[in-house]
């Protein structure tokens, strides 16, 4: 138990960034590519 609560908590902490950085990739894609994408079909 001692070795795998070290674990568990690194695998919890990676999947919250990994959240973190999927939320800020797609804003940056709303930010960034959404004129291009308006600009193209509009």
């Amino acid at each position: 138990m001692i070795v795998d609560i070290p674990f568990v908590f690194c695998i919890a902490s990676f999947a919250g960034a990994w959240i973190e950085i999927q939320q800020s990739l797609l804003f940056l894609l709303k930010t960034f590519y959404a004129p291009v994408v308006a600009a193209r079909f509009f």
